[in-house]
C-alpha cells in the first residue's frame, strides 16, 4: 500500500513509501510574503493533486495520512483546519481513504514519549532510517507518521490474517 503522509503547515512536510524506496520533502506553500490565504490553499490543492494523481485511470496513492490540526485558536488554527479540509476534499474527489493522527500518538510511537521535541523526532527518524542525513522538522514528522501508518497497516494485516488449518 502506497501511503502519502503529510505534516501540514505553510512548510508542509511529506513522505511516501514509493517503489524506489522512501521519498520525502518539504513544500513551501507561501511563494511570496504577499500571498493571501486563498493563494496558499490553492498551492496546497494543486500540489496535492499532482502528488496523488499520476494517470487518468487511478490515483497513484492508496491512502493519505496527515497530522491532526490542533485547535488553539487564531489564524494558524484556521489555516491548518483549511489545509485538513483541502486534503479531505482531494481524497474525496479521487476516492482515496484518508486518516488524521494526533501528534502525541506519532511522538509516542517514534520516541516513547508524547512530549518529544522536534530534535527528538529528527533523531528518532534518523535512527530508524540511518541513511537520512539532512532532515528538517517537517520532513521528520511526515516520515514518523508514515512509519506509524505502516506499523498500523502491518498490525491490521496480522489481525485479519486467516489462520491455516494444517
Amino acid at each position: 500500500m502506497k501511503i502519502l503522509s503529510l505534516d501540514l503547515g505553510i512548510h508542509t512536510g511529506w513522505a511516501c513509501n514509493a517503489e524506489k524506496g522512501l521519498e520525502y520533502g518539504t513544500i513551501n506553500l507561501r511563494k511570496s510574503k504577499k500571498d493571501t490565504r486563498g493563494q496558499i490553499y490553492y498551492e496546497l490543492n494543486n500540489w496535492l493533486i499532482r502528488m496523488v494523481w499520476k494517470n487518468v485511470e487511478r490515483s497513484d496513492v492508496d491512502m493519505v495520512a496527515y497530522e491532526m490540526p490542533h485547535n488553539r485558536g487564531g489564524a494558524t488554527t484556521e489555516m491548518l483546519n483549511t489545509f485538513a479540509g483541502t486534503v479531505q476534499m482531494v481524497c474525496y474527489i479521487w476516492k482515496i481513504p484518508h486518516r488524521s493522527v494526533h501528534s502525541l500518538t506519532i511522538k509516542k510511537f517514534m520516541t516513547g514519549s508524547g512530549k518529544a521535541t522536534k530534535e527528538d523526532m529528527i533523531k528518532a527518524v534518523q535512527k530508524k532510517h540511518p541513511g537520512i542525513k539532512d532532515l528538517d522538522e517537517h520532513q521528520a514528522d511526515a516520515i514518523a507518521l508514515l512509519c506509524f501508518m505502516k506499523a498500523e497497516q502491518l498490525r491490521n494485516d496480522i489481525e485479519h490474517c486467516p489462520l491455516r488449518n494444517d
